[in-house]
Order: C-alpha cells, then structure tokens, then sequence
C-alpha cells in the first residue's frame, strides 16, 4: 500500500545561474550519501502534477525524521513535519520517496503510483508547494544534516510533460548521467533509463600527435567514456615501458594527452601505451590497460596504390554500382594513424587548393595493409553501414580484405576522367605522397575504362612514375583492400652493389613492367640506366643522369624510347654511377626476359 505523508515543504522559483558549476556537463562530483535525486518532472502539462523521486541506494533503512530538503538558497526545511497525522518512520533500502505538489494532480496523471503492488514507494504530498522552475532548479538532500545529494538542472535537458531520469544511482549528479524519460515519467518506479555503469574506461585509440616546434613528443590517447580527473596523472602512464613527463586531460574528460621525452620511431616498430587505475565517475576502475600508438606518417610511409576515379553507376546495366576511391598502403614498419590526413589537389599559384577529403575518423593503418577512402554519394543505403554493404556487392572480396575503409560523406572525391593531381598531407600539411594520374596509364588494349580502375604495379615505386600503373586486370573492375591484381614482389635490393631484374622473364600485359632495383657500395651522385637488346643496340634510356641515393629502384614496361612495345628476348639493363665526389664510376649489368605476350 502506498503512504500518503503530509508535510510542509517550502520550494521557492529561483533562476538558472545558481549553483551553474555543478550542472556543468564535465562534473564529476560523486554523490556521497545514502540518498540520491533519482527523478524530477519539472514541466508536467498539469503543475500540480510536479514530483520529486528521492532513493534509498543504500543496503540500510533510514529514519525519515532525519531528512531534510532544500533549494539553491540551502534554506533546509524537515521532511516530517513536528505535528499531522501518524507517519512512516523509516525508508527501507531500494525504496522510493515521492514528494508530489498534489496528490489529487499525481494521482490523475500516474494512477499506478497508488496501486502498484508491491510498492516500493512512500508518496509526500507537502502542502503549499510553491512549484519548481521549469527553466532549471537545484534541489539538495540532507541526512543527519550531512549533505547527501544536490541536482543542478536545467531547463534544456528535457521536453515539456518529460521527467528528468537519473541513470546510474551510483553515479554522479551530473548532466552526463540523468535523461529524458523514455515514458513521461516512472515515480515509485524504475527509471525507464536505468542503466548502472559496471564497466571500467577503456583506451580506444591512441595516436601520436604532429610534432609542435620545440616540443616533446605527444601521445593522446581517446576513452569510451569519461574518467574521473583524481585517476589522471603522469605515474599511471608509461610509453615503451618509459615514464611520461605529464599527463593533461581534456574538458571532454575522454582525451588524455601525454607528453614523452623519447622520441617515438627509436625502435622498428611502434611503441605500446600503458594505463593504470584509470577509473570513470562512477568508481569503475581498470587496473591495467594497454594500446598501440599508431604513430604520424612521414613522406614515404604512405603510398598511393589504386585509383576508381570513373565508376561504373548505372543503375540498368544489371551491375552493381561502384563509388570512386583511392587506395593507399602503408610501407612502414609502424602502425600509422590515419586521423588528420588531408586529400588535396595541386596548390595554384595563389597557394590555394581543393580538398578533396579529410580523414576525420580515429583510424589506424597496419604495416603492410591497405586503406580506402571512398565517396558514399552514389552509393545504396541511409546509415554507413548499409553504404558499406552496397560497396562489398561492386566489389565482393572487400568484405574480408582487412582494409580500413574511410567513408567520405559526398557524392564525389571530385576525381576526373582527363586527369589531376593528388596529394596526401599528414594533419600537420606535411607532404607523404602525390601523384598526376592521367588515363593514358590505363592500358592500351582496354576498350573503356567505365568502372576499370587503375592499379599500382609496383609499391615501392614513386607513385608519379608512369610505367608504375597500368589497369586492374580483376573482373570486378578493382581490389580495394587487397593487393592489386598486376603487381610485382615486394624483394629487397641485394646488399652489395648490384643491380637486380624481377621480374624475369615478365610480359606487359601479366606483369605491367619488371622492378629494376640497385645498391650501391658508395654513396651516388649521378646515375644513368640503359637498356640493350641482345645486338648490343640501345632500345631505351630509363635514366639519362639522375641524382639519387646508394640504392633505389626504376620500372621498365618493355618499350622503346619511342613507346614501341620491344620484341620478345634477351636485354640488357646497364647501370651507371658517379659518386658524389665525381672521382669513381661503378657500373653494374643485368640481364632481363622479355616474355611473349598473352
């Protein structure tokens, strides 16, 4: 059976800038009493209907004479009254305190409240209710005269005839932890958004961040929810199993930024992050745990390897829609963050230029592994999950490449058929590839390139070299996520000086080009790379003089100078170079196999 108890209570209107720091979003004071606000309908369509819901979150049954309520202005008034009718004398634990401003109101517009059975609820009807703000309020609650719990409000967080839910009874009275109602209300009930926190933080990301001049060395590090600042501090972090020198958390207290002394690439690959006792504002904490750093690109770490810039989307040939893309991958040993980087075309002479994506998302890039940056415009589905599910049906092996994809929300990267420059920046603007696609790369049987995309054949080579592309040789038109369907073996140049063909044999249309790679004993000033047939006449210059370093590599696609496709045979690649005092030559020969055509 429901209590009614009938008490004076006194709540005044007041104004929404008082007691403003403890509504404030990122507040992560704990509520430190038995007793928590655990729902307030400040703006029913009937006034008198208003209610405060008051809970017992402790395992001990209070004694009611001892609480005591009050407003911003902290002008504590007695839940009992000194005379009236025989009342409750305790609260049980779990249990409910309801103070309503009329219990003829409340009992029209929640009748269940009186005949719920079992109840677990005390209803207060106090008489001269003067009635709460619905522009915002502060209500506190007192035991023993130790304040138990204070709710600052706001106005904003709820919709008109909508309580304000509290979601964890264990958590803080915060904005982050009370919602709207899912049913109107729910007094001497379970909030419709009960949902305790039993879960401790968790580091999702971590990246390092550019480099600011002067500065040392940047982790940030991004939560699954916010944490409590008393468990941020350098002690609780370590970065290759090294002390950091601070540790700064963000206003959105789920960004933790950590400032290290040692520099990030002094080993092969990429350092590991450790936090201890990091704990959310509930008191969840973990003990220990641990994230990859992937670590900012430098220029070469990434490369350019697949470009879709002339999709096939017709929506009657019976195929599948494709979405133009670009195909990266990284070349590095470490594991690359992707956040931050920017997709531009050629800076004009105003130094202006047009972006044609930026990465947004925290995203990591594997060594070795691909990513994907497409444009979901064309694209069948409303969430980017059903977008990413049409883009699997153009190109069904991506689902299990392992690839990371990047969804940029537009109909196009703005890649067109005639060709443009394409430059990818690190977050800080540095320079990491850049390339001039041209359809001439695509090669010279094809009878279109609708829905044909092209492909890199080599992934070490610089990505402007135009025997490095040709066109993806794979029934769906492309691979994204996956190697590309022409390709040469990624081998590592020979130790000593050298020149190495692979490879070979190879024919233009299986292999697209062989991969010339060259070592040297001393470091190269100027180098020139020629090719001969087996009558010792020159068929191409590859390089007439070119300053390089000790070791590099060059593609040939088996045509002459003057772009005739050479015969089927035996040739010669000879390799020359100057070193950079000009005062030694060192040459190298090679033999390559030019295969009969498919």
């Amino acid at each position: 059976m429901i209590r009614l108890v009938y008490v004076a209570i006194a709540f005044g209107c007041i104004t929404t800038g008082l007691a403003a720091s403890s509504s404030e979003p990122g507040s992560s004071r704990f509520p430190s009493g038995p007793l928590v606000i655990n729902e307030v309908h400040a703006a029913p369509n009937d006034s008198d209907a208003e209610f405060i819901e008051i809970l017992n979150r402790s395992d001990r049954t209070l004694p009611l004479s001892e609480l005591t309520y009050a407003d911003a202005n902290e002008d504590f008034d007695p839940v009992v009254p000194a005379s009236g009718p025989p009342l409750p004398s305790d609260l049980p634990p779990g249990h409910y305190l309801v103070l309503v401003r009329d219990s003829t109101a409340a009992a029209r517009a929640f009748p269940d409240l009186w005949t719920q059975t079992p109840s677990d609820a005390i209803v207060v009807a106090p008489p001269g209710w003067e009635g709460l703000n619905n522009g915002g309020d502060v209500v506190n609650i007192r035991i023993g005269g130790n304040l138990s719990d204070q709710l600052t409000y706001d106005g904003d967080w709820f919709p008109r005839n909508t309580s304000l839910e509290r979601i964890d009874p264990n958590g803080p009275s915060a904005a982050f932890n009370v919602r709207p109602s899912t049913n109107g209300a729910s007094p001497g009930r379970r909030n419709t958004q009960y949902a305790p926190d039993t879960t401790a933080p968790k580091i999702t990301f971590a990246e390092e961040r550019p480099d600011e001049a002067g500065g040392e060395p940047k982790v940030r590090l991004y939560l699954d929810e916010g944490v409590a600042s008393q468990s941020v501090h350098a002690d609780n972090f370590e970065v290759r199993g090294r002390p950091v020198h601070d540790a700064t958390l963000h206003e959105d207290l789920r960004t933790i930024d950590l400032a290290v002394k040692a520099p990030l690439r002094d080993q092969s690959d990429s350092p590991l992050v450790s936090a201890s006792g990091l704990a959310d504002r509930t008191g969840n904490a973990r003990d220990k745990d641990e994230i990859i750093v992937a670590l900012q690109p430098t220029e070469g770490d990434l490369r350019w390897t697949e470009i879709m810039y002339d999709p096939r989307a017709d929506g009657h040939d019976g195929w599948p829609d494709q979405s133009e893309y670009l195909e990266m991958v990284n070349l590095s040993t470490y594991q690359l963050t992707l956040h931050g980087l920017q997709v531009t075309g050629a800076t004009d002479e105003h130094g202006e230029t047009d972006q044609l994506a930026a990465v947004s998302q925290t995203k990591a890039i594997s060594p070795q592994s691909y990513a994907l940056i497409y444009a979901s415009g064309d694209l069948r589905g409303s969430t980017p999950e059903e977008r990413q599910s049409s883009l699997n049906e153009a190109f069904p092996d991506m689902a299990n490449s392992g690839g990371v994809l990047i969804e940029e929300d537009r109909s196009s990267l703005r890649l067109t058929n005639s060709g443009r420059s394409i430059v990818l920046r690190s977050e800080a603007g540095e320079l990491i590839d850049s390339l001039l696609y041209d359809p001439d790369w695509h090669a010279d049987d094809l009878a279109s390139t609708d829905g044909v995309s092209l492909a890199k054949i080599s992934l070490t080579a610089e990505s402007t070299s135009l025997v490095a592309w040709t066109s993806s040789a794979h029934p769906d038109g492309g691979t994204p996520g996956h190697k590309n369907s022409v390709h040469l073996p990624q081998e590592q140049s020979a130790v000593t000086a050298s020149v190495t063909v692979s490879p070979s044999p190879f024919s233009r249309s299986r292999d697209g080009a062989t991969r010339i790679q060259y070592h040297l004993e001393r470091p190269a000033g100027t180098i020139r790379v020629r090719i001969y047939d087996a009558h010792g006449r020159l068929v191409r210059t590859l390089v007439q003089s070119k300053r390089t370093g000790s070791e590099g590599e060059l593609l040939w696609d088996g045509r002459t100078d003057d772009g005739h496709a050479v015969r089927m045979g035996i040739y010669v690649v000879l390799f020359e170079s100057v070193d950079v005092d000009g005062a030694s030559l060192e040459t190298a020969r090679a033999p390559v196999v030019v295969a009969r055509e498919r």
